[in-house]
């Protein structure tokens, strides 16, 4: 598979930069079929650099511009600290990105998808003779977008890190945290016309002179194709449905209020991008089913233990853990969670969610304990 690559100029020529990319070909030379969930993929760039301002250079910072609702400020004003600048003014925002061509959206917001058609196909008349006509889809077809929105009148903040963080997603994260009170004062001293609609929200570094380069980025996209194919028997479904579902209504009111609460933070956890708000929502799922009316994390333990057939004591540190993060992170004292207590509220949570709904465990069991340090 040839892999090209090109770059389209603001005059409108076309250049050929296949030359300029690294890893395309190794990529699609080392693709694996047949996987369980395909593998997310991102492409990253710069935009607005100059000579006098290279890509990759100057001080990783955060960019944020909402849209004032008919509310006009004269004359314009800029607030400029060492690590921040406030404009407030009518007139021309420049904004840009990189986007994926012809996907759908995924489960979050920055995740996508490229789908594969395909139609169940009909031999003879036997209800046995049928089979599944897929279409393969890899084109992975991505472009870069840069546009002026004209005539608004806007807030602008650009605020500049000072602790070292440089990735996409830490540097959002923490621009969000660092201004986060700055918003709530516009907010509740001017009204909710002021930050009516966001028009950009963006990542890059800015300069001494507060020239501002972007570092646009994709999101993650995988392809549907990739896959392994999975035949789901129709009949033998509606069998497990069934009783699932009659399951449900046989159980105490109590009990499927809980399950209903917790099945909703299942599926908000789903579209969480904020890895702290993520931690958060997984933890509300544990409380909801296990802590009923007490905020003792004794019950959680004494149900780890009864799934995972071990002793209660054994859980005591890694489940306390956990809880004091929570605490920690709610109350302001942290705000920043490692992969490793992520996962394993996680897992914690699934497993318990699905123990309730009374399907196989058996995965999110093994999950658990690969996950969880005895101590």
């Amino acid at each position: 598979m040839e892999i090209r690559a090109t770059l389209k100029k603001k005059t409108g020529e076309i250049e050929d930069v296949t030359s300029a990319v690294a890893g395309a070909q190794e990529y699609f030379s080392a693709w694996k079929h047949n996987v369980d969930m395909p593998h997310d993929h991102s492409i990253e760039g710069w935009q607005c650099s100059d000579e006098h301002h290279p890509a990759g250079m100057g001080t990783p910072a955060y960019r944020v511009a909402y849209k004032t609702l008919k509310m006009v400020p004269y004359p314009p004003v800029s607030l400029n600290w060492p690590n921040l600048r406030v404009r407030i003014a009518n007139g021309d925002l420049d904004r840009g990105g990189i986007k994926f061509d012809d996907v759908i959206p995924g489960r979050k917001s920055y995740q996508y998808i490229i789908p594969e058609n395909g139609r169940i196909v009909h031999y003879g008349d036997s209800a046995d003779g049928a089979g599944y006509l897929h279409c393969p889809n890899l084109n992975f077809a991505a472009s870069a977008w840069q546009e002026n929105v004209k005539a608004v009148s806007y807030v602008e903040i650009i605020w500049a890190s000072t602790g070292g963080v440089s990735d996409v997603k830490s540097l959002l994260e923490a621009g969000r945290n660092a201004i986060s009170p700055l918003l709530a004062m516009f907010e509740f001293e001017f009204g909710p016309r002021l930050l009516s609609t966001q028009i950009l929200e963006e990542v890059g570094t800015v300069f001494e002179d507060w020239h501002w380069n972007r570092r646009i980025f994709s999101g993650t996209v995988y392809a549907e194709t990739q896959a392994s194919f999975v035949h789901l028997n129709g009949e033998r479904a509606v069998e497990r449905l069934r009783w699932l579902i009659e399951r449900n209504q046989s159980i105490t009111p109590d009990e499927r209020n809980r399950l209903r609460l917790a099945s909703r933070w299942y599926w908000s956890v789903q579209e969480a991008t904020d890895e702290v708000l993520e931690f958060t929502q997984w933890w509300l799922i544990i409380e909801c089913l296990e802590m009923i009316k007490t905020t003792d994390i004794r019950p959680v333990r004494e149900r780890l233990a009864q799934l995972l057939q071990c002793d209660e004591s054994a859980l005591r540190q890694p489940i306390g853990r956990l809880f004091g993060l929570r605490s920690k992170l709610l109350h302001g004292e942290d705000r920043s969670i490692a992969t490793e207590p992520l996962n394993l509220a996680k897992a914690i949570a699934c497993l318990l969610l699905a123990a309730r709904i009374e399907v196989d465990i058996s995965h999110d069991l093994e999950r658990v304990k690969s996950l969880l340090t005895f101590s």
